[in-house]
């Protein structure tokens, strides 16, 4: 089975949030890695590969934007091992916005009969809109993802973890 069409989901808030697998397990990873990391060597190590590679990308085009015009960061710039790690250097992390938002980015796989359904897109005011399910409506809801092929399990520790809405583990 395509590990996409694996969902974990659970309340959060007054509201149903469905992730696949693969994005809760690097939540998680990402979440643990901003949560134990001293150094930025540390944090290298803790992370998904690509989402360290993600974060370099997001603070080198910062510091892009911050440097001279008649300057230029070395091609593999990243930031040194042994400094202190400290999540707010990277951008969208005090806004938000990264690690992503997994009832936003909803709005872009949930097949859109089930948004139309079931879901109410609200807006945000700082991070943009995001994807709401009503609670009340779990077991149609699921249903209706099983009709497209999906399989659902509900793990509400798991999707705790993932929104760092419990202590890393």
């Amino acid at each position: 089975m395509d590990p996409d069409k694996n969902l974990v989901y659970g309340p959060i808030g007054d509201n149903l949030v469905f992730m696949p697998r693969p994005v809760a397990d690097r939540l998680i990873a990402v979440r643990g890695a901003i949560n134990t990391s001293r150094t930025w060597g540390e944090f290298k190590q803790a992370m998904p590969a690509d989402s360290y590679q993600h974060v370099v990308e997001l603070m080198r085009e910062a510091a892009e934007e911050d440097t001279a015009e008649d300057e230029e960061l070395p091609d593999h710039w990243e930031p040194d091992g042994e400094t202190a790690f400290d999540a707010e250097q990277i951008p969208g992390f005090a806004d938000g916005d990264w690690p992503e938002w997994p009832a936003q980015a909803a709005l872009e796989w949930v097949p859109k009969d089930i948004q139309r359904r079931f879901g109410v897109e609200a807006a945000s005011f700082h991070s943009g809109d995001s994807l709401e399910l009503a609670i009340e409506q779990e077991a149609a809801i699921v249903a209706a993802f099983v009709e497209h092929g999906y399989t659902c399990s509900r793990d509400d520790a798991l999707l705790l973890r993932a929104y760092d809405r419990s202590s890393p583990s």
